[in-house]
């Protein structure tokens, strides 16, 4: 009984949440607030793994479980290296700037180093170490940042906003190790 949210945007005649005008963007954001839980845990994975694919095609909601959830997870943790997928929109922009709730940040602390690698086995671990931080990173967080500001950590922070090091990235712009 998934509905994916591409068909909820479809409806504001834009193929994506950043085509979107403020007021319909407002008021999709009011329709899928049964699922805006779920849409939070979404987007702080994505975050953390660094997910490439998550357009709204691959984020589905059921209206009878009143649930959200991601699909097709395959394309994540591209590399130490990588920049913010561009497509984070598909749920980014219906919670950034919300309060991240302290049941989820509670979850994600409780989240081993340990877990946190066995769960990944397979993957380098220079990529899985990227990872930690980034978790480690967005646990702190009490609210979800701006697309502007994440993409601001992870090319090399401004003042006040953390570091490229601290979201994983162990390589600045210039390609200089940090």
């Amino acid at each position: 009984d998934g509905v994916p949210i591409r068909s909820y945007i479809d409806k504001y005649k834009g193929y994506d949440l950043n085509q979107l005008t403020p007021q319909d963007l407002e008021s999709l954001t009011k329709e899928l607030e049964p699922y805006k839980n779920d849409l939070m845990k979404i987007a702080i994975f994505d975050i953390i793994v660094l997910a490439q694919d998550r357009h709204p095609g691959n984020v589905l909601v059921s209206p009878s479980k009143k649930r959200a959830y991601a699909i097709d997870n395959e394309d994540i943790m591209p590399g130490r290296d990588a920049d913010p997928p561009k497509n984070w929109h598909a749920t980014y922009l219906l919670v950034e700037g919300d309060t991240i709730p302290a049941s989820i940040r509670t979850k994600l602390k409780n989240v081993t180093e340990e877990d946190f690698y066995a769960a990944f086995a397979g993957i380098k671990l220079d990529v899985i170490k990227s990872a930690w931080r980034r978790k480690k990173w967005i646990e702190k967080q009490t609210r979800m940042p701006s697309l502007v500001e994440l993409r601001g950590f992870h090319m090399g922070g401004e003042r006040g906003k953390p570091s490229r090091e601290s979201l994983g990235c162990t390589t600045c712009a210039s390609g200089e190790e940090l």
